[in-house]
């Protein structure tokens, strides 16, 4: 008898791939990372992927105090 697979919620991540993972290994939800969502905070902008990984991380340049950003999630 073979126990069905039980999968992390938690994304597990390389440079180029994100997936759910089970205790012994097999892989769910395998895809291309997709940096698809706008986040900023006080001090940077970037892009992320569903599964957290960062991109293209930049440091806010602004001659006035920076307003904050709308974030729109696809």
């Amino acid at each position: 008898d073979e126990k069905p697979h039980d999968y992390s919620e938690d994304w597990k991540t390389d440079d180029a791939n994100h997936w759910h993972e089970c205790e012994c290994g097999a892989k769910a939800d395998e895809a291309p990372h997709s940096f698809d969502i706008e986040c900023s905070d006080d001090a940077n902008h970037w892009l992320e992927c569903e599964c957290g990984k960062k991109a293209d991380v930049k440091t806010h340049i602004c001659r006035a105090p920076c307003r904050p950003r709308v974030v729109l999630q696809v």
